[in-house]
Order: structure tokens, then sequence, then C-alpha cells
């Protein structure tokens, strides 16, 4: 999806300012968005990322790839 390669690109170049924006991305119905949005954040900024209150949630999401990026942080 769109807002999947948009998180995906974001993290890729390691953009600063695009953990918060992406951070609702977590939220998202698509577990493809989900999964980009996590590995964005986590090229962004590890430590902030490791911090989310929502790792909790996404451990036990139902794609699995969002659990194995949540369990490696």
């Amino acid at each position: 999806s769109g807002r999947g390669e948009a998180a995906r690109l974001l993290g890729g170049v390691g953009v600063a300012g695009a953990w918060e924006p992406v951070r609702p991305l977590l939220q998202d119905a698509s577990g493809d968005v989900r999964v980009h949005a996590l590995r964005a954040m986590r090229t962004v900024n590890l430590a902030d990322t490791a911090a989310l209150p929502e790792l909790d949630k996404l451990v036990t999401d139902p794609d699995e790839r969002v659990v194995a990026v949540a369990r490696s942080l």
C-alpha cells in the first residue's frame, strides 16, 4: 500500500523527523503497513522505538513479521 511504502522509504533513508508522523501507522489495519512503520521507526530512533508503550500489543500482533520486529527491540 502507499502508506506502507511511505513508511518503508522514510525509514530507509533515516529521516529523523519521520518517527512521530509514522507512529500512528502502528495501528493501521494492514500488517504490511504496521511492519514497515515499525521497521522505519526502529531505523530512525531505536531507543525511542524500543520504549514504545505500543510494543505490548505489537508482540502479539496477528502479523508474524510485526511480532518478529517488535520482539527484536
